[in-house]
């Protein structure tokens, strides 16, 4: 039985041995958790700030854009007025009734060429 006993020791020293080297695996793991923990909760705080200053450019964009649409709608009402019956189609679309005028003016491209050809000629 002595005998048992100290092959049952010896186990038991072993296990000890074991589990204390467990334990500092245990501990290490614990730091290594709370140093990653830490990391995280930093990580989180950083992101929290660029979401929130993103979010107050993205309010200040469409506060813009609603103020652009509000002075474009009251600016469409505006013109809605100036706009005449004749010149207006049934969806609202604005074209020009009437023949093309032209002016008296004469085509400066035919004077050069015919120009052109006079000098030409005189100089023969």
């Amino acid at each position: 039985m002595a005998k048992r006993n100290a092959e049952i020791a010896k186990q038991n020293l072993k296990i000890e041995i074991k589990n204390t080297g467990v334990e500092k695996d245990v501990d290490e793991l614990k730091k290594d958790m709370a140093k990653d923990d830490a990391e995280w909760k930093k990580r989180i705080a950083e992101d929290e700030k660029a979401y929130k200053i993103a979010a107050m450019k993205y309010e200040n964009v469409m506060k813009e854009l609603q103020d652009a649409q509000a002075k474009l709608e009251k600016a469409a009402t505006h013109l809605k007025k100036y706009r005449r019956n004749p010149h207006v189609d049934q969806d609202g679309g604005v074209y020009v009734v009437g023949g093309e005028e032209k002016s008296g003016a004469m085509a400066w491209h035919l004077n050069a060429l015919v120009a052109f050809i006079l000098a030409a000629a005189m100089a023969m």
